[in-house]
């Protein structure tokens, strides 16, 4: 199972790349959705661009998510296929540090496999 994670950050319009913690997981919680129009509009650049990296962008679900396991309240977008992840708010899940990637680095997304938070693969 593999989603894409765009980092938030205001000292970079919102975009930044995700960064490994020192766990080899990175634990976050799933706080809201977001709409498939802003979703859309995210994976095509933000403001009506369409910088075209990311192919049916309309096949994503768009997520608001928090890690949990830093000092400080740490929130970041994530897109995932729905037919392929199982995804809903209040889930805690983990993000495998080994193995990820850039997907779109135009847009600083990064492909991670995830699981369930209290699994250990």
């Amino acid at each position: 199972m593999s989603v894409r994670v765009e980092g938030l950050s205001p000292k970079s319009r919102g975009r930044c790349s995700c960064k490994p913690t020192t766990s080899s997981r990175a634990r976050f919680t799933v706080t809201g959705s977001l709409p498939n129009s802003l979703t859309i509009d995210l994976l095509q650049g933000g403001q009506g661009r369409d910088i075209n990296v990311v192919q049916n962008p309309g096949d994503y679900q768009g997520w608001v998510i928090r890690y949990t396991e830093t000092p400080t309240a740490l929130y970041a977008l994530m897109f995932n296929r729905p037919r392929e992840v199982d995804v809903s708010e209040g889930n805690t899940r983990r993000f495998a540090t080994e193995g990820a990637n850039y997907f779109a680095d135009q847009l600083n997304l990064v492909e991670a496999r995830i699981a369930p938070a209290g699994e250990n693969n």
